[in-house]
């Protein structure tokens, strides 16, 4: 058999930061990463300010 071209998925260009503070509503790259940051590393109780999110 011989080798066809493969054809991939289409999917959004540019930056994942830029990509999934899009998707999880941060509305852009700089709050999802203070966010990020801060979840990463505060403690469990600072983490919990109302509301819970998670990061991975």
């Amino acid at each position: 058999m011989g080798q066809g071209v493969q054809n991939f998925a289409q999917h959004e260009t540019g930056k994942s930061s830029k990509i999934v503070a899009d998707q999880t509503g941060f509305g852009n790259k700089e709050t999802y990463r203070q966010a990020k940051y801060i979840a990463d590393n505060a403690d469990s109780e600072s983490k919990y300010c109302g509301r819970k999110f998670s990061t991975g």
